[in-house]
């Protein structure tokens, strides 16, 4: 595929045992108002969302991670994501067994005011960053917010909306 593809087809979403992302829902402001779900992520501990994903005609030149978040109350402050790829090989990865995330950071800086939408972006390079996924494999996208990273200064949880994967 072409860079800018969209090529990590989304199959569920799901919090990992220990230190998840809490589920939110957050009310818009048409009538009816929408309910727009999110997992909101803690400024003072590292918290986690999982999405498991299967690459879908990816080519091999890395992904970019487009994350859609907000701030449940902040106007001002950064926000320090992190993104990790766990690859789910064909008769070859248990997922009973541990594993240990690589994590490609991004800073991004809250909206002016509350409620309004900001795009996140990480670049993750194809190979050992990306746990060597290939092309039609099933993967495991974890999201975290860095909480305990300087670079964060956003006061309040971050609130996740969703994330997409494109071509590099």
């Amino acid at each position: 595929m072409a860079t800018g593809d969209t090529v990590g087809v989304m199959l569920r979403e799901a919090p990992p045992s220990t230190n998840y992302a809490e589920l939110q829902y957050v009310g818009g402001g048409s009538t009816d108002a929408e309910s727009i779900t999110c997992w909101a992520l803690d400024d003072t501990t590292d918290e986690f969302i999982d999405y498991y994903f299967r690459l879908n005609s990816y080519g091999g030149g890395g992904v970019t991670i487009t994350i859609y978040w907000l701030s449940a109350a902040a106007t001002s402050g950064n926000c320090v994501w992190g993104a990790a790829i766990r690859r789910v090989a064909d008769d070859a990865e248990d997922l009973d067994s541990s594993h240990t995330y690589s994590y490609t950071s991004a800073t991004d800086a809250t909206a002016s005011a509350a409620g309004e939408v900001d795009y996140a972006v990480i670049t993750i390079t194809d190979g050992t960053n990306m746990d060597n996924i290939a092309n039609t494999e099933l993967g495991v996208l974890r999201i975290t917010r860095d909480a305990n990273n300087g670079s964060d200064t956003l006061v309040g949880d971050a609130l996740l909306i969703g994330v997409v994967i494109t071509e590099t």
